[in-house]
């Protein structure tokens, strides 16, 4: 019925909800209700293992609210992750009790890992876009300080030249 990307951010122990299909639902009316400990995202974050709920009402981490309120009833849940780091959970959501299958969870994994290795490029060339800003901010104050100290030297030169013609 749905799909969701909850997104893990391992310095500040925080999620948030990157893209959500659940219908009818604000864009980010999920993100404050995602629980850093305790809940189903967390777990699979932790363990780096799929979770599956057929039922919400018989959730053992006792699924988010917001589920139940836009008329969701199970939901699956696979890790993201790249290179040895956890991006977030991939979650399928469901209108009614379901029992997932293997092929359910293998073709989640497969999706999931395809949307790391995107998130994973995207932040790699983030992180080199803003390595190459400060580096060209590096590049222009060098320039300017060392036109500075070119027009510094050009005047030294002129006022020996000067003191030199002087004492001629």
């Amino acid at each position: 019925t749905a799909a969701s990307v909850v997104l893990w951010d391992a310095e500040s122990e925080s999620f948030s909800v990157s893209a959500s299909t659940v219908p009818h639902q604000p864009a980010q009316a999920g993100a404050e209700r995602v629980r850093r400990k305790g809940g189903a995202s967390r777990t699979i974050v932790d363990t780096r293992r799929p979770f599956v709920t057929f039922d919400i009402r018989k959730d053992p981490h006792g699924a988010n609210s917001l589920l139940e309120q836009f008329g969701m009833r199970a939901y699956a849940g696979v890790p993201m992750h790249a290179h040895g780091v956890v991006l977030g959970v991939l979650y399928a959501i469901d209108r009614e009790v379901r029992e997932y299958s293997d092929d359910d969870l293998s073709f989640l994994t497969s999706a999931a890992s395809q949307a790391s290795a995107a998130l994973w490029q995207f932040r790699l060339n983030s992180s080199i876009r803003e390595a190459n800003i400060k580096l060209a901010n590096e590049v222009a104050e060098r320039r300017r300080a060392h036109q500075g100290l070119a027009a510094s030297l050009r005047e030294k030169e002129v006022l020996l030249r000067e003191v030199h013609h002087r004492v001629k």
